[in-house]
């Protein structure tokens, strides 16, 4: 251990940061030894929880990190920075050097109530069940020593989780779906051997404090098993074409790109209208801001396979676009005969009696006229 003057010793000092098993409780000033440093005042690891295993910087906030001058008690390179798998913080920073604790990337002296902890890529594993041979969260200590007299200075609690998975094929089913969204679906993690030093198995480890987003917006009404490996969910209503799933834990976060396929529906209300009057149709499905300028939108009522040419339809007279996800349209009076009727929302179109409907933008529903 290299001796500094006085002078350097105040304004540059030695520290020591570790991260050790933790306790249930905070601990602030407390060594394993029984021997204790002055307590500096609360502190807190913020993030509090990250993956396993990867490079990440968090923040542990107390008091005393600085003098009174702003010279840094805790220095902003130490060489003794390290992570250790022990159930207490070391009572010293030679302690914890001599314990082999792993070494950590550094830490910054942000300001007198704030330090910053660099963790390096595998150093910090997640658990693993013992009775279900799956990964599992694993709780450490942030212990950060004081350059004056190398005896702790505070810690707090970092919980580590794995990171998320999904299954190598057949993760999400079905695959597919209406654009008006509300369609569950399924998730499966992945559980196959694996070479990683924490356990023998992978674990998807979804969590109810989980977010998940398909196409960008949250799939909602999550459930998740309770060997967390898989989880239900509804999706939300998205416009036509691939959607990317993405599923982030306090583990990190896994994207599988065009995991779903939207495709084009609609749902109706009223289902049932009689011919000789006048209803007012809701249709609900996903993107019609984007052709809801006449002539640019067209609703059909279209008694079999709607075909361009040999089947069109008879038109369903716009009443208004509500929104993205809303037209309302009047079911025509006299024209049509008592049959179930698909409705398909179209674009590029004159919205007249006459009218030829080119794009299919949305379909799927049913409208059934007749006297009941």
């Amino acid at each position: 251990m290299t001796d500094l003057t006085a002078s350097a010793a105040r304004r540059l000092a030695r520290t020591l940061v570790v991260v050790a098993l933790a306790a249930t409780t905070l601990v602030s000033g407390a060594t394993s030894s029984g021997a204790a440093a002055p307590a500096k005042g609360p502190s807190g690891v913020v993030p509090a929880t990250g993956p396993g295993r990867t490079a990440q910087m968090i923040s542990l906030y107390g008091k005393g990190f600085a003098t009174d001058t702003g010279n840094p008690l805790v220095a902003a390179a130490p060489t003794g920075a390290s992570f250790a798998v022990t159930k207490a913080c070391a009572a010293d920073s030679t302690a914890a050097a001599t314990a082999g604790q792993i070494a950590s990337d550094g830490v910054t002296v942000a300001s007198a109530t704030r330090v910053v902890i660099s963790i390096p890529t595998g150093v910090l594993d997640d658990g693993l069940d013992s009775k279900s041979g799956l990964e599992t969260k694993k709780d450490y200590l942030v212990c950060v020593y004081a350059a004056a007299d190398d005896k702790l200075m505070a810690s707090s609690k970092f919980t580590v989780y794995p990171a998320p998975t999904l299954a190598a094929t057949g993760f999400m089913s079905p695959a597919s779906g209406p654009s008006v969204g509300g369609q569950t679906i399924n998730v499966v993690a992945d559980t196959s051997a694996t070479s990683t030093p924490a356990s023998a198995t992978k674990s998807g480890y979804y969590t109810s404090k989980m977010v998940v987003t398909l196409g960008g917006q949250p799939v909602t009404g999550l459930k998740v098993a309770k060997d967390g490996n898989s989880f239900i969910g509804v999706t939300p209503a998205l416009p036509a074409g691939p959607a990317d799933l993405a599923i982030t834990t306090e583990g990190g976060t896994v994207t599988a790109t065009a995991a779903y396929t939207v495709v084009l529906g609609v749902t109706v209300s009223p289902s049932i209208v009689n011919p000789a009057v006048a209803t007012i149709i809701s249709i609900k499905g996903k993107g019609f801001n984007a052709i809801k300028s006449a002539p640019n939108l067209g609703v059909a009522l279209v008694a079999g396979v709607y075909d361009q040419s040999a089947n069109p339809g008879t038109p369903c007279p716009i009443l208004s676009v509500v929104s993205d996800k809303e037209i309302l349209c009047t079911s025509p009076t006299g024209v049509l005969a008592p049959s179930a009727y698909n409705v398909v929302v179209t674009d590029d179109t004159t919205n007249s009696a006459t009218a030829t409907f080119t794009s299919i933008v949305s379909s799927g529903s049913t409208v059934t006229v007749g006297t009941f």
